[in-house]
């Protein structure tokens, strides 16, 4: 099948990070677009300025024309998110129009390009928007479908030439990722997580040995994995001085400062990415842009300019009294390394934390884990559950995570966000360094966030 043979696209969740990537990736090849979300976000506003035409009803009677008409000639992209059930689901369906996954999609598309394939259950979108970062900046033509916006390009889709190579994040969910046929693979972490789809931590490990074995010329992994690339293909390990490793780690003006050290040494390295996790990342990401072709005096400016991606350690804003830093963290592992970052970068600051679990599967698995991680915090306030794809579950709740914390904590209702209680919490907390956390819609209360602490920042002398 040749996913570029169809005149129109119709994408099912168009609005989701991943499918809002190949939205953008059909429309810069001169596609017709459109899709359906349910609810309008920045991101959908920036597909329709792009180009796209997208649908908040369930009405598949406003189906616009000439997506409507001539389903041959028009391709339907869904993600697993969405229920095969689904009203727009079953229109397609029943016009006989041709149905595709995302991860079909992205598959196809590495069967026509050479891949380099970022997966893990920690990391792959800082990795692999690293990858593609630090390629374009060492004259290596790139397309890229990542997991998050880039800070520099304010996009999840760098459009190449016809040659460029191809950077995809392996998403592991529904094992997407079997799909992808990558010349290059990187695995940085195999913790286990989506246990409602594999059932238990030894399927996700087997499931990741397999994307390794998929990569026909080089795996990177961080040392200490439980995988193996395929024979004749190279398997290049970092994370410790067995392989590679940083070397002279160093905090100052605001960067961490590494060298990298394996078969080429590239010294003073800067990052503004904090915490080791992210050294490691950084690691990987060099192993890979150097096997690509990337030149090793290309490496440290390249690493000045990369500024990261949003809701990843975002600094959002720094009044004269506190700070704010938004992340993506909805793991234990995630917050572990979240809340090591913040306490190496700032050390002598009291931390109150915002955490909004996802998913109430993963909640009732790791409920221990999350207040083992969250309890580093000096203070936690938890958000009723985000529940994305899934209905309530019996018993689930954020209350099943703050019974065992051991730090200070507090369970809010729906009713405190409503009624701007939660607010009044943070403020009546001494706390000088505030960290939503979370991969829900936490992200909504950022502005009265940064409202409140500018307000503050005019009505008091710098601190």
């Amino acid at each position: 099948m040749n996913p570029m043979a169809y005149n129109r696209y119709f994408l099912v969740g168009i609005g989701g990070i991943g499918m809002s990537a190949v939205a953008r990736f059909l429309l810069s090849s001169g596609k017709e677009v459109a899709g359906y979300d349910r609810t309008e976000t920045d991101l959908t506003r920036a597909l329709c300025s792009e180009g796209a035409v997208i649908l908040y009803d369930l009405d598949s009677s406003t189906c616009p024309s000439p997506f409507d008409e001539h389903p041959e000639h028009c391709l339907v992209i869904y993600t697993p998110a969405i229920p095969l059930d689904h009203v727009w689901m079953n229109f397609f369906r029943n016009g006989n129009y041709t149905i595709i996954k995302r991860a079909r999609m992205l598959g196809l598309l590495t069967m026509r390009k050479p891949t380099i394939a970022v997966g893990g259950t920690h990391g792959k979108t800082t990795t692999s928007s690293l990858v593609a970062h630090l390629l374009r900046c060492g004259g290596v033509d790139v397309t890229a479908f990542l997991g998050g916006l880039g800070v520099n390009a304010t996009s999840n889709f760098m459009m190449g030439g016809p040659d460029s190579l191809m950077v995809v994040e392996a998403d592991e969910y529904d094992r997407s990722f079997h799909e992808l046929q990558p010349q290059w693979a990187v695995v940085t972490s195999t913790d286990p997580d989506h246990l409602d789809v594999y059932g238990d931590p030894n399927t996700v490990l087997k499931s990741y040995k397999q994307f390794a074995e998929s990569a026909s010329r080089t795996l990177v992994t961080r040392n200490g994995l439980d995988l193996k690339s395929m024979e004749g293909v190279d398997h290049l390990r970092y994370g410790d001085s067995s392989c590679i490793w940083a070397d002279n780690i160093a905090v100052s003006e605001g960067y961490l400062w590494f060298d990298y050290c394996g078969k080429t040494v590239i010294k003073d390295i800067p990052s503004i990415l904090p915490g080791d996790h992210n050294i490691e990342n950084a690691l990987a990401a060099i192993t890979i842009a150097l096997e690509c072709g990337v030149k090793p005096d290309a490496i440290a400016p390249a690493m000045a300019d990369f500024r990261g991606v949003k809701r990843r350690f975002e600094y959002v804003v720094r009044g004269r009294k506190r700070w704010l830093i938004d992340d993506y963290a909805h793991h234990p592992r995630e917050i572990e390394a979240l809340i090591r970052g913040i306490r190496l970068m700032h050390p002598h600051s009291r931390v109150l934390g915002i955490f909004q679990p996802h998913l109430y599967s993963r909640t009732r698995d790791f409920a221990p884990e999350f207040a083992a991680s969250l309890s580093s915090l000096d203070y936690c306030m938890l958000l009723p559950i985000y529940p994305a794809r899934e209905l309530p579950m019996a018993g689930v709740s954020s209350e099943m995570i703050a019974t065992s914390m051991t730090c200070p904590v507090s369970c809010l209702c729906p009713d405190d966000l409503q009624n701007g209680r939660w607010l009044e919490i943070v403020w009546e907390n001494d706390a000088d360094l505030l960290v939503t956390i979370g991969a829900g819609d936490i992200d909504q209360y950022l502005p009265l966030l940064v409202d409140r602490i500018m307000l503050e920042s005019n009505q008091s002398e710098p601190r």
